[in-house]
This record gives C-alpha cells, sequence and structure tokens, in this order.
C-alpha cells in the first residue's frame, strides 16, 4: 500500500563577497582614514544584502558593528599612530545572506610633511628697536594638525639663542642690537617625534633690516635778490656703522614742492630762484629701508631789486610844458620800474626841499 509524505520546508540563501578600501590609501599622521565595505551578492544571487558589518583595526574591533545600507557600510578611523597598519571588515550576514569577511588591507601611516615659515614683527627695525621673530610650523596636507617641537633660529648662518618650544604651531624670538643693515634670518624645526612630522625649515624673504636714524643738514644762504639763483644743498648723514644713505630729497619753498634729487655720496643740490619775501626752504630726505627719514629747514630772505624813478612829467590841461605863469595848476607824473616787477607804494613829491605832496602808484 502506497503512502505521501508530509510538507518539506527549505531555506535559501545566498552567498556574499565583502571588499574593504581605505581612503586615504597612503594616509600620513594627523589624517583620518575611512574605511568603506562593500557587500555583494555571488551569483546567481541579486538581492542587495542586509545586516551589519564589523571592521577590524590591527586585530582589534572598531566600536560597534555598522548596519549596511545599499550594501555599504563606513567607519572614520581618527588619530593612527605612525607606523604600518592591517584592517579588515566582516559581515554578519542575515536570514538571507551569507556571512562574509574582506581580505586584509595594510597601509602605513608616515610623518606627516611640515612647513616652516618665518615673519618679523618689523622690517626694518626702527633704530634701537626690538624685532619679534616667528616660526609658524604647519602641515598643509593635514590643516588643523598642530605639530610639537622645538626651532632654532639662524642669523647670518649662525644659530642665535637657545631652542624655543613650539606652542600652538608657532615658536618666537625677540632680537635687537644687530648691525645696521640687512641680516639673514633663518629657523630650523625639530619635532618631538619624527614618526609623526618631519623636519623642516625656512627664512625670512628679503632678509631683516635694522635701521640707521639720519641727519639731514640744509645749506642755503641767508639772503639772496630778486631772481638772483639759489643753491640748496642738503647732506644726509647716518649713525656710525651705518652704511650712506640713498635714495631722494625732496627740496620745498614755503610747503611747495620745488624738485626731488637723487642722493650721490650722501648729498643732494638744487638751484633756483626764490620770491621776493622770507622763504622757508626745507629738504626731506625720504628715507629707504637702511636710513631713516629726516628733514631740515633754513629761511632766505629776497630781497627785491633796485627801482629807478624816471625824470617826472609835468602837464597842463593834459599837455607838456616847460614852464608855467604862477597860478597856472601843472600835474606832476612820476613813473617807476623795477627788476622784480612791477612797484607799488607811494612816491613823494618834492620842488627843492620843500615837500609838495604825495601820490600812490598805480601800475608803477
Amino acid at each position: 500500500q502506497g503512502s505521501t509524505s508530509g510538507p518539506l520546508g527549505q531555506s535559501v540563501v545566498q552567498a556574499t563577497a565583502t571588499a574593504l578600501t581605505a581612503s586615504p590609501a597612503a594616509p600620513v599622521y594627523g589624517q583620518t582614514v575611512t574605511l568603506t565595505a562593500a557587500v555583494s551578492p555571488v551569483a546567481p544571487g541579486t538581492a542587495t544584502p542586509g545586516g551589519s558589518v564589523t571592521f577590524y583595526l590591527d586585530g582589534n574591533a572598531v566600536g560597534s558593528p555598522v548596519d549596511l545600507s545599499g550594501g555599504m557600510a563606513t567607519v572614520a578611523l581618527p588619530g593612527l599612530a605612525p607606523g604600518n597598519h592591517t584592517v579588515y571588515a566582516s559581515y554578519s550576514g542575515d536570514a538571507n545572506d551569507l556571512a562574509s569577511a574582506s581580505d586584509p588591507l595594510g597601509f602605513p601611516v608616515k610623518a606627516a610633511t611640515t612647513q616652516l615659515l618665518v615673519s618679523a614683527s618689523a622690517n626694518p627695525v626702527p633704530d634701537g628697536g626690538t624685532v619679534t621673530y616667528t616660526a609658524t610650523v604647519g602641515v598643509p596636507a593635514v590643516p588643523g594638525v598642530t605639530p610639537t617641537g622645538t626651532v632654532r633660529f639662524w642669523i647670518d648662518g649662525a644659530y642665535y639663542g637657545a631652542a624655543v618650544p613650539v606652542s600652538g604651531g608657532a615658536a618666537s624670538l625677540d632680537v635687537s642690537g644687530l648691525s645696521y643693515g640687512t641680516h639673514t634670518v633663518a629657523a630650523y624645526y625639530t619635532p618631538d617625534d619624527p614618526k609623526q612630522f618631519t623636519y623642516s625649515n625656512g627664512s625670512l624673504p628679503g632678509g631683516s633690516t635694522f635701521q640707521s636714524t639720519t641727519t639731514t643738514t640744509l645749506t642755503a644762504p641767508a639772503t639772496a635778490s630778486y631772481n638772483q639763483p639759489v643753491t640748496l644743498t642738503a647732506a644726509v648723514a647716518a649713525r656710525p656703522g651705518a652704511a650712506t644713505p640713498t635714495g631722494t630729497v625732496a627740496f620745498y619753498s614755503n610747503g611747495n614742492l620745488l624738485a626731488t634729487r637723487a642722493l650721490s655720496g650722501g648729498s643732494a643740490t638744487f638751484t633756483t630762484t626764490l620770491p621776493v619775501g622770507s622763504d622757508t626752504v626745507t629738504a626731506v630726505y625720504q628715507g629707504n629701508n637702511a636710513s631713516a627719514g629726516s628733514s631740515a629747514s633754513q629761511a632766505v630772505v629776497v630781497q627785491a631789486g633796485a627801482t629807478s624813478t624816471s625824470a617826472v612829467a609835468v602837464t597842463s590841461g593834459g599837455n607838456p610844458v616847460s614852464a608855467v605863469t604862477f597860478g597856472q595848476p601843472v600835474t606832476l607824473t612820476a613813473s617807476v620800474t623795477s627788476a622784480a616787477g612791477t612797484p607799488t607804494g607811494v612816491v613823494a613829491f618834492l620842488s627843492g626841499s620843500t615837500l609838495l605832496g604825495y601820490g600812490s602808484l598805480a601800475g608803477g
């Protein structure tokens, strides 16, 4: 006699494959590494796997399992120590998917490349002043990472002062009393741990100039005549030990610019004419990196040229006369000329030594 079996239930699950990538693939100290696990079905399976992935770093689980989303799971690894590391991802599977694991992935964490920049609080440095040199140490590839270590400053090719600890990514040194002129300034960074940060160095662009004060002396005649050439000479001297000043001198008269002349051997000369009256002439040395500016002034009195008065014309009724009768009115006209221009003022008319009267000049 035949028989019939009961119903047989069967669960079908699909195989999976897990792939792991790291970004960046070649990290430096201070960078965060992101691990991404991609879990996919193995043919003939087609369904996107669900479940979670556990990430492992150097054999230790990283935090809690991460749920898959669209077959993907990620985790961030900040603050990895320098050296070689191995990571892998383990997919736990679920009711419809078999578990799988990635191949181990190895990568090194190398020392971060540092960059050192040197700056100065003042350049040029005023005579007798103090300058602060600052070395700023950063990691261009990893903004926000602050290197630690020390900085040594070099001035003119020799160490200057003791090593300065790097604090907040910077180290500073106060310097005064260097000789006048331009000095080379460099800085050298030594990391606390060369496995974390690289050595680096840098220099101050253009060097550091210690400036000398200057004294300007102006030579000019105390008096001059109208239309007479007046020579102005400015001599500019620096402090002992400083270089002879170079640059330009601006000459002024009563605040108005006359000319600008280049210094030669520390002096500059300009020849001009000045208006009648009291003139204040000024020489202004405009200075440069090596020499501070200075100025000097002097008064020059320019006198009007001599005047000449032509013969007095005598007219009566508008006509010239050479003789008049008693009681006949006459007009006396005097013409006054000067090389300094049209004279103004008053003319006194006399007959012998007897004053006849005064007349104001109009148009000479």
